[in-house]
This record gives structure tokens, sequence and C-alpha cells, in this order.
């Protein structure tokens, strides 16, 4: 074979493989949305979140699908220590429930006019003379449904074995208390639910005189 012919043999394969990448081109460009979806990562689904409405408190939130929420039986506690309290799905190896609680406190009437800053003060003052090894870990201020708030994350027991975390609103005369109650080991496997709850609480100006009522639901 000449080098004429070894030159046009070359001229033409070039040619062949360049139309096959101008082809090749054409395609993808027109179908680029295709390819792309290809290599975009699934959206993970959206969680289902469900609703929770408390009458006689007036306040309002949402927490996560699948973990429980109860209120205490009023028939044979004329004075609950709570009002509400939600717990996170079963997580193996760990034996205590992981739970969020909404506490309730009127303010008397000669401390009407207590800042938050005292009472935080006052409050952490019995829990560190009640709680077995208390050691504040963080005190930071916040805003609660468009109120100012205190979160206190705080540890007990020997070892720091006991992980608590708090948000501390006042509102109508009251001091709601919303707590985060974890084993420390377990601690930021369910902490998104704290996270949702204070984060969508809502308060209203004035409850009603009647029982604590729930309406629960699926949010999309």
């Amino acid at each position: 074979m000449n080098e004429v012919v070894r030159s046009n043999l070359k001229k033409i394969l070039l040619l062949s493989v360049a139309c096959v990448v101008i082809a090749v081109s054409v395609v993808l460009a027109s179908n680029w949305h295709a390819v792309a979806a290809l290599y975009r990562p699934t959206p993970s689904p959206k969680p289902v979140m469900l609703n929770y409405t408390n009458r006689m408190y007036a306040f309002s939130l949402k927490f996560p699908q699948y973990w429980g929420d109860a209120e205490p039986n009023t028939l044979y506690d004329s004075k609950p220590s709570y009002i509400v309290r939600f717990t996170a799905p079963d997580i193996e190896g760990c034996d205590i429930p992981i739970t969020v609680t909404i506490t309730a406190d009127d303010l008397p009437d000669d401390a009407r006019n207590e800042t938050l800053e005292g009472f935080m003060t006052k409050a952490e003052a019995v829990l560190a003379s009640n709680a077995n090894k208390y050691r504040r870990i963080s005190l930071t201020e916040t805003t609660i449904s468009g109120m100012p708030a205190r979160l206190i994350q705080w540890t007990m027991g020997d070892n720091e074995d006991l992980t608590n975390d708090q948000a501390v609103i006042m509102f109508n005369g009251r001091v709601y208390t919303i707590t985060y109650s974890a084993l420390t080991e377990f601690h930021d496997q369910a902490y998104n639910g704290f996270e949702l709850i204070t984060s969508t609480i809502k308060f209203k100006q004035s409850g009603v005189s009647a029982s604590p009522t729930v309406a629960v639901s699926a949010t999309p």
C-alpha cells in the first residue's frame, strides 16, 4: 500500500471519528435533561410531620411522624407535672426513651415582672442543687414563636451520661419549658425532633377555659 493510499485512509478514519463525535454531541445536547437526570441524586422523601394543638394552654406545634404523643391523665392527677410528652421511636441499645416534654408554670403575682434572665438564674441554681453532678454545656439567647427565649444544654450523672436541652419562654404570665432528654450516647439521633418542635411552636394571645384537646393530623 503506497503512501498516498495510507494518507487517504487516515483522512477517512479521522473524518469518520469526527462525524461520530459530532453526532453524539448533537444527541446529548438535544437530550441534556434526560442525561442530567441520570447523574442527579434522587431527592430524599419529604419528612411527614404531625400537628399538635393544645387549646387550654393556647399553643400548637409540629412533631415528627412516628413519634408518640401523650398527655397526663388529669382524672387522677389534678395538677399534672407536664402538658404533653413526645417520645421518639425506639433506638436499639438505648434503654431510656428519648423524650420532649412541655411544661408550664404560672408566675406568682409578686414575680410577674420577673425577667427571663432572672428566672434562668434562679432555675439553674435549683438544677445545680438537685441534679446529680449537674454541668452546664451552653446557654444561648434565641427567639421562639416571636418571643425572647433561652436555650440551655446540660448534663447530669457521674459520667455525664444524660444530656438535656431546654428551651424556656415566658408568655402570658407563664414560663413554658420544652425539654429534650436523652442518654448522651444517643443524644444526636433524635435531636431533630426537638428542633422541629421548638421551631414550629406557636402561642396564641389567649386560651380558653377548657380541658386540653389534641388535634393530630398528617402534614404533607
